[in-house]
């Protein structure tokens, strides 16, 4: 038995090493998330944290369990300045209920912002991320 463990130890350095030759870093994290290897998930993760867009780390973030990355990507889209806003091609990613919930909230951070600072409308956007999107945040945290 004590073997396996060895054996466990090369195969995730392998897999690690294999990253570095630009492996789909979104198949190795859906892929370590389904198989609960902790060392290669958090290096998958390590790898994405700057390359997502808020619409991919949303629904990534649902889909594979990484909380942080559903709270940022929801405050990004939500407090995008200018009149860029949510786009159709984010609906298209996000799909029409998780759009919906975010408008909604967009909708109330730019009411605040015309009465209020930026730090309160901001605390404001956090808080209703938190109670809007409270199923998906308690889904989205990975347990080992």
């Amino acid at each position: 038995m004590w073997q396996m463990n060895e054996l466990r130890e090369v195969a995730v350095q392998k897999i690690l090493d294999c990253r570095d030759t630009g492996f789909d870093s979104i198949t190795l994290l859906r892929l370590s998330t389904e198989l609960r290897v902790t060392r290669i998930r958090d290096a998958a993760i390590q790898a994405l944290r700057s390359k997502l867009q808020p619409p991919e780390q949303i629904q990534l973030g649902i889909e594979l369990q990484v909380q942080s990355w559903l709270i940022a990507g929801c405050t990004a889209l939500v407090q995008v300045g200018g009149f860029t806003g949510i786009s159709m091609e984010d609906e298209k990613v996000l799909g029409r209920e998780t759009t919906s919930k975010l408008f909604r909230i967009r909708d109330g951070y730019l009411k605040l912002l015309r009465k209020i600072d930026r730090r309160s409308a901001e605390a404001f956007v956090s808080r209703q991320i938190g109670e809007v999107f409270a199923e998906e945040i308690k889904n989205a945290v990975w347990m080992e």
